[in-house]
């Protein structure tokens, strides 16, 4: 290691992973938001708009989006551009969360029981499953997490990813061509969407982690 060099942990990389794809899904939404107005190109706007919506916990809908565009752009290139920044996410995922699932210090939370349990289960068809959890209105994030817990190889990951979510963006995109809904509803539906998944965090991890701080004060006083 070269003099001076820092190292980021594997925690400290997926926090900035976190916030950058955060701010990468916002400014993205904006830009469409403001439409003729923006300088990019609506289909380079999808590709990283795709990119925060398939990342990590994916708080940002990617249905929506492609209900969106389906209605106004066309079909088989919103889902071309659609899979190539959910290629990316995948890419940028996997070389952030195997090293943090992979961390010393989370070994004692993979030799638990249950998830030994769930992850031998898990590589009898590894990349079955990740297709039919990746193609379908599943959760796909407890997924993917097993994937990269197993350290399943990088470029199996992405081919079940892209055989997976290419069809369902064509699918959705069709759909949206069919509704045809308008802009501002969609647009209402998408911040709805985030407003939803960013409370759900704040309940099940900001609101806790605020609690044990308190009680751990209280108990130190």
């Amino acid at each position: 290691m070269s003099a001076g060099r820092t190292t980021w942990s594997p925690v400290t990389r997926a926090a900035v992973f976190t916030l950058f794809t955060l701010l990468l899904g916002f400014v993205t939404v904006t830009l469409r938001a403001s439409g003729e107005a923006s300088p990019l190109h609506p289909q380079l706007l999808l590709v990283l708009y795709s990119i925060p919506a398939n990342t990590g916990l994916s708080l940002f809908s990617h249905e929506v989006a492609l209900l969106d565009y389906g209605a106004h752009e066309p079909l088989l290139l919103t889902a071309l551009s659609a899979t190539i920044g959910t290629v990316i996410a995948g890419y940028l995922d996997w070389r952030v969360f195997v090293p943090l699932l992979g961390w010393e210090r989370l070994s004692l939370h993979r030799e638990r029981r249950w998830v030994r349990g769930l992850l031998s289960r898990f590589q009898r068809a590894p990349f079955f499953v990740i297709m039919l959890t990746a193609a379908t209105p599943v959760p796909f994030f407890p997924f993917k997490m097993m994937a990269f817990s197993v350290r399943y190889p990088m470029w199996r990951y992405l081919a079940a990813l892209t055989l997976a979510r290419a069809p369902r963006y064509v699918a959705i995109a069709w759909l949206g061509e069919a509704l045809d809904l308008p802009a501002w509803l969609l647009l209402v539906t998408l911040v709805a969407v985030l407003l939803v998944a960013v409370l759900k965090e704040l309940a099940d991890h900001g609101l806790p982690a605020i609690r044990g701080k308190a009680r751990m004060g209280r108990q130190q006083a």
